[in-house]
């Protein structure tokens, strides 16, 4: 039948790629991404940029979706703009600018909420590390003689960094492009941002 591709990712046993589990060996397994708690399973594609509501990332479970999902062995933290799903539903929509994004953290053994934070920033990257939750994106808000701005990149951006524990958050910095879409690596103590303008910044401890 043939596949679509997509980023790999793995558990240290298996491989998973879109709709497909593999083994070691590149055989292929019967057990389907989203079946297992081990991988983020995208509805298209983990390169899928543009917020669409029918397209969510799952990760442990059917409600808890996304529009971006990172994790670490304990928790899941999750963004999204849709409290539902109802993609044919017409009173299921968001408007720009007026209650955020939400923000959520979720125990990976029960499933549970630990906490949730609506935000003011269209997240289009986030990192986990050992004790920071870092978020950034264009600022969530509705320039009226600019419209399209904050989505066209002439808004700049924002990058928090939140408590892991309680959603809080202790640092904000503004960026002069927003970033690009999971542009955020952590390394080495040391934190990493691709923009929509071509650069890389980089931030210390």
């Amino acid at each position: 039948m043939g596949a679509l591709p997509d980023i790999l990712q793995g558990d240290g046993r298996l491989i998973y790629m879109r709709e497909l589990t593999f083994n070691g060996k590149l055989e292929k397994q019967d057990l389907r991404p989203r079946q297992t708690s081990e991988c983020v399973s995208p509805k298209a594609t983990l390169l899928d940029d543009s917020y669409f509501k029918r397209t969510p990332w799952y990760f442990g479970g059917a409600d808890n979706y996304a529009r971006l999902i990172v994790h670490d062995e304990q928790t899941a933290y999750f963004v999204r703009m849709f409290d539902s799903l109802r993609g044919l539903d017409p009173n299921v929509y968001f408007t720009p600018g007026k209650n955020g994004y939400l923000l959520f953290a979720a125990n990976r053994a029960s499933g549970r909420q630990t906490w949730a934070e609506r935000i003011a920033v269209r997240v289009n990257a986030m990192v986990v590390t050992a004790s920071v939750l870092f978020v950034a994106g264009p600022p969530d808000v509705v320039d009226p003689q600019d419209p399209l701005g904050v989505f066209e990149g002439r808004k700049g951006g924002a990058l928090l960094a939140i408590d892991r524990q309680d959603g809080r958050e202790m640092w904000k910095y503004s960026l002069a492009s927003p970033p690009a879409f999971d542009g955020l690596a952590a390394a080495g103590g040391r934190l990493y941002a691709a923009t929509q303008d071509g650069r890389i910044a980089c931030f210390g401890p």
